[in-house]
């Protein structure tokens, strides 16, 4: 429990344990006074050989947190203890070995409680808790539990679970930034539909998939596509190429947004539920979901990935099917719509003239961009089918 007061104090209450938060030393003395009248108020006696005095960074139920920067961390000691019962875990896996139930209950535990460092790490406890959740019915004394054996290997995807946690719990350093708001730490998340305002340090990317290709545009402009090949085509369902480029798109930037809170768009709902929850039906997507979460908690990203309808998702639609170049501003003219433009508005200079010349051999060009024209794209899946079509008012037919 907490409480926040008009003068930016903060009180946390843990059970009979209590932290204060203020913005400077002086004021954290007064918080202690003032804690120590409510108390005697209260009938309580403070015990005060376990008042501690102002820190920046302080021990919080076992993790260490610092208020200046808002980043919460695992102890060293910590993560190494857990990397190694992680580790030991695998090994018994790998062995056929099982596990006594009480060492499982103090693995899944532990877990939890790092989860409070690692963002979204909850999704990759789910398997290991199974089998205790299974069993917590059956009220097992301390010494049942002890000698009760549990065949990890009969639990699907508990390697890769545990797996994930040894890579994040083998980085020098395991934590994640909590970001205060209205007077309370909170880690990011969004619930809103497209359209709604963005705070303004939040990054925002674009994703999209087709037939054809995949399109990943940032906040900075940048943009990088892709083609499917021929049996990436027949292989790969769109749902999981639309994974694909956020996986992609992300990886390719995480390490330039070490600590910044990126909200991706994206047109299937599939994908976006996934990268939510942390899994999928499908295996693939859940191995890459899983990748793209590593990558995350190791540079302290902190994604969120939403759904945005088809039809405002244009830019990363075209990237995907390579009719746009978001920098250059190009697209294709089908060669009957080009004839009747240069009729009207006189020739074009192509600033791609190798590429113009063989696709001229496809019937079609590619020119620049026209920004006072309502340019429509009526999209195909393949690129020597898409068209840019003209409105009907400003095309004039050549006499005769």
């Amino acid at each position: 429990a907490s409480c926040v007061s008009d003068r930016d104090l903060m009180t946390a209450a843990y059970i009979d344990d209590f932290a204060h938060a203020t913005p400077s030393q002086s004021a954290s003395a007064e918080m202690l006074e003032i804690g120590a009248t409510i108390f005697s108020e209260c009938g309580f006696t403070e015990k005060l050989v376990k008042r501690e005095t102002a820190s920046q960074r302080r021990a919080l139920l076992g993790l260490l947190f610092d208020t200046q920067t808002g980043i919460l961390s695992l102890p060293n000691d910590k993560r190494q203890d857990l990397g190694g019962l992680v580790a030991s875990m695998i090994t018994r896996f790998d062995n056929n070995q099982c596990v006594s139930l009480s060492e499982l209950e103090s693995l899944v535990g532990k877990l939890i409680h790092a989860c409070q460092a690692v963002d979204l790490g909850g999704s990759y406890v789910r398997k290991l808790r199974k089998p205790v959740d299974a069993l917590a019915s059956e009220s097992l004394s301390r010494s049942k539990r002890a000698t009760l054996h549990v065949p990890l290997q009969v639990v699907k995807g508990v390697r890769d679970e545990l797996a994930w946690w040894e890579t994040v719990l083998s980085q020098p350093t395991v934590s994640r930034s909590w970001f205060l708001e209205h007077g309370r730490y909170r880690r990011f998340t969004w619930d809103f539909n497209f359209g709604a305002s963005v705070p303004r340090d939040v990054i925002q990317c674009y994703s999209d998939a087709s037939g054809f290709g995949g399109g990943f545009l940032d906040d900075a402009n940048t943009w990088n596509r892709r083609e499917w090949s021929e049996g990436e085509r027949k292989r790969l369902h769109i749902n999981i190429r639309e994974a694909v480029m956020i996986s992609e798109g992300v990886e390719a930037r995480v390490e330039r947004w070490a600590g910044r809170k990126v909200l991706i768009w994206t047109d299937n709902s599939v994908s976006a539920a996934a990268f939510k929850k942390g899994y999928s039906r499908s295996p693939v997507i859940t191995a890459l979901v899983r990748r793209t979460r590593l990558a995350c908690v190791t540079h302290d990203v902190h994604l969120v990935v939403g759904h945005i309808p088809g039809v405002l998702n244009f830019d990363s639609d075209r990237i995907s099917r390579n009719v746009l170049g978001i920098r250059t501003e190009m697209f294709r003219l089908a060669s009957p719509v080009l004839r009747q433009l240069t009729w009207e508005f006189g020739p074009f200079s192509s600033v791609l003239q190798g590429h113009a010349a063989v696709q001229a051999k496809e019937g079609a060009l590619v020119f620049p961009g026209i920004n006072n024209l309502a340019l429509c794209l009526d999209h195909a899946e393949r690129l020597d089918r898409c068209w840019a079509l003209m409105p009907t008012h400003i095309l004039k037919v050549r006499p005769g």
